[in-house]
């Protein structure tokens, strides 16, 4: 079977590259610039547990709502690096770094998904049927 190059290209006029309809592409674009003001930086221990174990310093982009793909992607790579480097293992730690990785956009809708979250398992608990020592209580 043939399959038509337009099938898979969007058209285009003559002078122009054609467009490929990929979320993301194979290739990575070109590094840009990221101001001063979009980065955190990190110094991360290489064992976690071991407070003399050598460090490292790692910088992390602050999401804002307007990037690609590819680097949102990256982005949660290195948000799971800086967990374990940090020995980030509980909520209560970790919730605090998620958020000043966030601004605008991702942010807001962060804490609306976390305080759906709350209501919804109140009202679970709420309904629940409760158990002896809950009965006690």
């Amino acid at each position: 079977m043939k399959i038509a190059k337009t099938a898979y290209t969007i058209p285009r006029k003559a002078e122009q590259k054609p467009v490929s309809r990929d979320i993301i592409s194979l290739v990575p674009d070109e590094d840009e610039e990221v101001s001063a003001d979009r980065l955190v930086s990190y110094s991360l221990r290489t064992v976690p547990g071991d407070n003399d174990s050598a460090k490292y310093k790692m910088s992390m982009r602050i999401i804002h709502g307007d990037e690609d793909v590819r680097t949102i992607v990256q982005w949660y790579l290195d948000l799971q690096k800086v967990m374990a480097g940090l020995n980030a293992n509980d909520w209560d730690s970790q919730k605090p770094i998620v958020e000043g990785l966030m601004g605008g956009s991702p942010k807001s809708q962060f804490q609306t998904s976390l305080h759906q979250q709350q209501t919804d398992r109140m009202n679970a608990r709420a309904t629940a049927q409760p158990d002896n020592t809950q009965r006690a209580a």
